[in-house]
């Protein structure tokens, strides 16, 4: 987390984006280094000029993520060694 509504996500290929937490968001959800973000990076050009990349729509749950890798839909890219 970079302040109090940017939040620096990686893809599973390595780059890094900064992406927008909603205010809907901001007093109800805590973000953590190793959590699961469902992020939209639409084409919209106000949103994608300068820094910030995205905005944060879903934040996965632990058993979301065991439900998704149960029905082996889980991103490989995702697998924990």
């Amino acid at each position: 987390v970079r302040g109090s509504n940017q939040v620096e996500v990686e893809y599973p290929h390595g780059e890094k984006v900064l992406v927008m937490l909603p205010s809907k968001f901001r007093k109800l959800l805590w973000i953590k280094k190793r959590d699961y973000l469902i992020i939209s990076t639409g084409t919209n050009t106000a949103l994608n000029t300068g820094k910030i990349k995205g905005i944060v729509e879903h934040k996965l749950m632990k058993q979301q993520i065991r439900h998704l890798q149960q029905k082996a839909l889980w991103p490989k890219e995702f697998e924990e060694e």
